[in-house]
């Protein structure tokens, strides 16, 4: 490897390192393991998540994700819904849930957007395009994958 593939995977190792970090911080704030943290941050993605792409895009298998999810759906966090097929369980963030993770998540918005008010920074929209294309090109998907049991109506 060139220097310079060296310096990336580097930064991409550092942001992703940064980011667990992040979370892991966060959610042992809150007293809550950091995966149930992962688990509500991928859930309020979309407006209902299965358990099939909590696994996919954890890593972990459905029974270590279940017994989190009941966690979540214990405090009020997230809420289950029976999709078109009764074998799938669809998860949606509730309201508490939502107002859970804005208030843990705001002063991470807030150190972002010191960034961007920095007059040397890039613009937020070519910030983010270059994040996409970075995620794309190192083949993670840039949307969180939504199974068939997902869709609704």
């Amino acid at each position: 490897m060139e220097n310079r593939e060296w310096s990336m995977l580097e930064q991409v190792l550092k942001l992703t390192c940064g980011i667990t970090s992040r979370i892991t911080a966060l959610a042992k704030q809150e007293n809550l393991p950091a995966t149930a943290l992962k688990i509500l941050i991928l859930t309020s993605y979309s407006p209902f998540t299965c358990v099939s792409t909590l696994t996919e895009c954890t890593g972990l298998q459905k029974g270590r994700i279940s017994p989190l999810v009941q966690e979540l759906v214990e405090r009020g966090l997230i809420s289950r819904h029976e999709g078109s097929d009764r074998r799938y369980s669809l998860l949606r963030l509730t309201p508490d849930g939502t107002r859970f993770l804005r208030n843990l998540l705001v002063d991470e918005i807030h150190r972002i957007e010191k960034v961007f008010r920095n007059p040397d920074a890039p613009r937020e929209e070519d910030l983010l395009e270059h994040m996409r294309l970075v995620a794309d090109t190192l083949g993670f998907a840039s949307e969180v994958p939504r199974g068939r049991e997902e869709e609704v109506g």
